[in-house]
């Protein structure tokens, strides 16, 4: 029997892939921090354990894992995120006993760094922002002013050392010279790493979703973000399916195509309100919306299993348009945030009656939750304990 180890279970997306490689009856095993974790609480889990953190002690980490996986004869190894791809492509040669899903080193590190993934980006013709790359902080006003304000400010790429863990990055927005030295001066990895200057383009978020198997895509997907957290933009808690532009396609392709990618990946664009596509950025790795596409008929996880075993991966491209997908708890906190700040009220949102309206709308047709299922509840319960715990804490202030 095959055994895939699932690494950093208490995401989402780690949720998606054990529940679709373990419904398959595939031994999945999942490891995190601590337990219990999403993934590791699944019916479809068989084992769990937890590793040292890979953002506070990566060699640790790494030791840890190439023991844990010898040990208990994992196949596969399935990282979710961007620290854990990474230190395991960098330590390949302690884990020569098992397959791992991301066989291209270079091309994972060239699509991750922002910076240089803008310059291939331009060279391929391929609309971007107007961008900076400053590798010294007191470069910062000069190299401003040739983009203008207001612009945006994010790491290109962030080292394994400056994670903690779960990690998510912020991007920061200036609209003078005084925000922009505020958003330098109260972040200290802005001084320690190359970070981007980037003109502010406005317009709607798009995403293309795929798998490649030895250098060619097996299937694209795209879905459209409906509500998110935090509500003016963010991570998405409502989603819909729906069919990918073959110009956004195209544009992936031919960017994914010229590294040589070899695994899943979502590529990012800002589509302006006159419909041109700047790329914002390339996620070599799984997404946290995963769940929709594989309820939508893309079994990502899957197909990459396959890849990955020396299968041959096949999908004739097809897949149901106008599934959703909810994060409850992540709405839940969307319609607090609404609450919270109906004063500030984004244009292209509804109103705050019609926010709670869309809310109570639990049972509607093609709607699929992403955690709380009927046939795998623990995931949920475990969610809920930990969404309960830090919620009392952000309202006691400890």
């Amino acid at each position: 029997m095959t055994r895939v180890l699932v690494l950093d279970a208490h995401q989402r997306s780690a949720l998606a892939v054990t529940r679709a490689l373990g419904s398959r009856g595939i031994d999945v095993l999942c490891a995190d921090l601590m337990t219990p974790t999403l993934a590791g609480a699944s019916r479809y889990c068989v084992e769990t354990f937890a590793y040292p953190s890979p953002a506070d002690d990566p060699e640790a980490f790494v030791d840890e894992l190439a023991k844990q996986t010898q040990a208990r004869q994992v196949d596969v190894l399935f990282p979710m995120t961007e620290a854990t791809v990474a230190l395991i492509l960098a330590n390949q040669q302690r884990f020569q006993h098992v397959r791992i899903p991301f066989r291209n080193p270079e091309a994972f590190f060239q699509l991750s760094d922002k910076g240089r993934l803008m310059v291939l980006a331009a060279h391929l013709g391929v609309r971007v922002p107007n961008t900076r790359i400053v590798s010294d902080s007191m470069q910062t006003l000069t190299l401003a002013k040739e983009i203008g304000y207001p612009l945006v400010v994010k790491l290109a790429r962030t080292p394994i050392p400056l994670l903690r863990y779960p990690f998510r990055e912020k991007v920061y927005y200036a609209r003078d010279p005084h925000e922009l030295s505020s958003v330098i001066d109260e972040n200290p990895h802005f001084r320690e790493c190359h970070f981007l200057l980037q003109e502010r383009v406005r317009g709607t978020g798009a995403g293309v979703f795929t798998v490649y198997h030895e250098g060619q895509p097996v299937v694209f997907f795209a879905h459209r973000r409906l509500r998110e957290k935090p509500p003016s933009g963010g991570v998405s808690v409502l989603s819909e399916s729906c069919q990918a532009d073959p110009g956004l396609v195209q544009v992936s392709k031919r960017i994914l195509d010229h590294v040589g990618w070899d695994g899943v990946a979502m590529v990012e664009f800002k589509v302006t309100p006159e419909g041109v596509p700047y790329l914002m950025e390339v996620n070599a790795r799984y997404w946290g919306s995963l769940q929709l596409a594989i309820d939508a008929g893309v079994d990502f996880p899957f197909l990459q299993f396959q890849s990955v075993m020396g299968e041959l991966p096949r999908h004739d491209g097809t897949y149901r348009v106008g599934i959703r997908n909810r994060w409850l708890l992540g709405d839940l906190d969307h319609l607090y945030l609404r609450l919270k700040n109906h004063t500030d009220v984004h244009p292209d949102l509804p109103s705050v009656g019609r926010a709670i309206w869309d809310f109570m709308q639990f049972f509607a047709r093609k709607t699929y939750y992403d955690v709380n299922r009927w046939g795998d509840l623990r995931p949920f319960c475990v969610e809920l304990t930990a969404w309960a715990k830090n919620s009392l804490r952000n309202f006691f202030g400890c």
